[in-house]
């Protein structure tokens, strides 16, 4: 049996937030979600169910929903003989079982175009094979509005949406970091990538930077220890290494002949001129900083430098020198009002305008001056360029490894509203799930924060010294750790030390090190050469909830076909089947 729900635009878009659909009421009674999705916009709807029907009623949305769904005894008949339904439960999404109608294609398009600049709208992709294309002439079907106070049975369901939330979260965490942990050699190789990259940035801004000769001695051993890490990880030779050693020598060669042309310009007259421009620009760039800070605007600049080395950090973590913030994304709107106070302030502060002219005019100069040293900054630009690029699809590649593509669930244990990993008997496995379940069950914190992280390792220590013992000096070891970190964060101590014999004590506490991002969490047990990253990523997911978790988290997942059947089948037979 099938059965129609019709929707706006925004409540379909906002569906593919959270991967379901709810009764208005809910969305303001909830921990999470937006109160304006379900908006009520005609007599139809219905502010404490969703209003189903046996045939699509038209208009330019509607979802159709396979009956295997619904909780079938929340189902009641609507207005006799209409065929119409009420529901007042959420209505959870699952492949294969829904179906997606527009009215035109401009539509599908339109909604398709603005989910990818939308942050959390992330299951889009997901169901987009699940998208037809039908106009249907538009009926009306009249119904009294129900009551809109909402009843005790309805906040049990807002509250195992809540808890549903953050289950789903944590075990999409889960999934996603079996996904993308690689073993230990391949964490090893991609830290001395890491490395090797950062090490030829920074040669390339010394050489941009300095007059005299720069070079590197650690490059090519550095390069050699990546080819061999390469080769025991891939047993498969790469020439990538031999152009990154012919990349190396070239800018090398380049890099002393630039020296010496800068060495020669700036001997005798030509050498005295250029010391007295560089003077004058050091005391116009001091009075320009001056006016910006006495006209209260330097912060402006400041914040714009900020975001801008964010573009690049997010560059560098997908391959690209930079990756500019999406339109619509509140980083965008803020870069381009900060972009817009700093032009409407030089152009309507003369003084600012004078000196930022004179600057032009003096580093025109310098590089008439310097020609015959410039002319070598672009061939040295496009070397560091391909190095880059070298790099970045090496990185690339040993990150999507992963050891067959497919996920275990199997250890994942959910009863009595508590989410477990199950394994030997082990000191860390203990604390994770403790830590785990005090998370999932905190309602009083909506943020992570450094209060809640302190408020969260307390809470959760306590009850850790309350389970059975089984390794007296593991045990020990946590406490230790958790104490010492506890002081660290209070500023208390100066520093803390994490064991190096629990690789899931490891994973644990690189969340609680940097719970504000994943993309935080990834490079802290990079470089610490942690590979646990699944038991981290679940605390994470925990704490954000599903709803919240952004689709540059959940990409990777969607795109594999048995990980997202896995995860699917999972939610569906052992957490949705229990909330009914």
């Amino acid at each position: 049996m099938k059965y129609y729900i019709n929707v706006s635009a925004w409540n379909l878009l906002e569906s593919f937030v959270t991967e379901s659909i709810s009764p208005n009421s809910f969305y303001g009674e909830r921990d999470f979600g937006n109160n304006l999705s379900r908006y009520i916009n005609d007599k139809n709807d219905k502010t404490n169910y969703l209003l189903l029907t046996e045939k699509d009623l038209g208009g330019d949305y509607s979802i159709c929903i396979d009956e295997q769904l619904l909780d079938l005894k929340c189902l009641t008949a609507g207005q006799k003989k209409s065929g119409s339904y009420l529901y007042g439960k959420t209505l959870y999404y699952k492949n294969g079982l829904v179906q997606f109608r527009f009215a035109t294609k401009e539509l599908k398009n339109s909604l398709i175009s603005e989910s990818k600049i939308l942050y959390e709208v992330k299951c889009v992709e997901k169901y987009e094979q699940d998208f037809v294309v039908e106009d249907i002439e538009k009926n009306s079907l009249k119904l009294k509005r129900d009551s809109e106070t909402i009843s005790f049975e309805e906040l049990t369901y807002v509250e195992n949406d809540n808890r549903f939330n953050k289950l789903k979260g944590a075990i999409v965490g889960y999934v996603r970091g079996q996904l993308t942990t690689v073993d230990t050699k391949g964490q090893q190789l991609l830290s001395e990538l890491k490395n090797l990259k950062n090490t030829f940035a920074s040669l390339n801004t010394q050489i941009m930077t300095n007059d005299e000769y720069v070079d590197n001695q650690t490059i090519l051993p550095l390069i050699e220890k990546c080819r061999d890490l390469y080769l025991s990880k891939t047993n498969e030779a790469s020439n990538s290494f031999d152009v990154l050693r012919h990349q190396y020598i070239e800018i090398n060669k380049l890099s002393i002949m630039k020296a010496n042309e800068i060495k020669k310009e700036n001997s005798g007259e030509n050498g005295r001129r250029k010391k007295e421009l560089e003077s004058k620009k050091g005391v116009i760039s001091k009075k320009l900083n001056k006016i910006l800070i006495d006209n209260n605007i330097k912060k402006v600049f400041d914040e714009l430098y900020f975001l801008k080395e964010q573009e690049k950090d997010n560059g560098i973590k997908n391959g690209k020198q930079r990756e500019y913030f999406k339109k619509g994304t509140p980083e965008y709107n803020r870069k381009m009002e900060l972009k817009a106070k700093i032009k409407e302030f030089e152009e309507c502060n003369n003084d600012c305008k004078m000196l930022n002219s004179e600057l032009n005019d003096i580093n025109e100069q310098i590089k008439n001056m310097s020609g015959g040293s410039y002319k070598f900054d672009s061939t040295l630009s496009a070397l560091f360029f391909r190095v880059s690029d070298i790099l970045n699809d090496l990185i690339r590649d040993v990150s999507s490894e992963t050891d067959s593509g497919n996920v275990d669930m199997c250890r994942l244990v959910c009863n009595n509203n508590e989410l477990q990993v199950a394994s030997s008997p082990d000191e860390a496995m203990v604390y994770f799930n403790v830590l785990l379940n005090c998370i999932m069950t905190n309602k009083h914190e909506k943020l992570i924060s450094d209060v809640f992280i302190l408020q969260t390792i307390e809470t959760s220590a306590n009850i850790y010294k309350s389970t059975p013992e089984i390794d007296c000096d593991k045990r020990n070891s946590i406490l230790q750790t958790l104490r010492e970190f506890y002081l660290y964060k209070t500023h208390k101590a100066d520093t803390f030390a994490i064991p190096d014999n629990m690789p899931v004590f490891q994973s644990v506490m690189s969340f609680l090190v940097k719970p504000l991002g994943f993309d935080q969490i990834e490079r802290f047990m990079l470089n610490k050469k942690y590979t646990q990253k699944c038991y981290a990523f679940m605390l994470w997911g925990a704490c954000k909830g599903f709803a919240d978790l952004p689709k540059t988290f959940t990409k990777i997942l969607y795109e594999n076909q048995n990980a997202t059947k896995s995860l699917d089948d999972f939610l569906f037979d052992k957490i949705i089947t229990n909330l009914k």
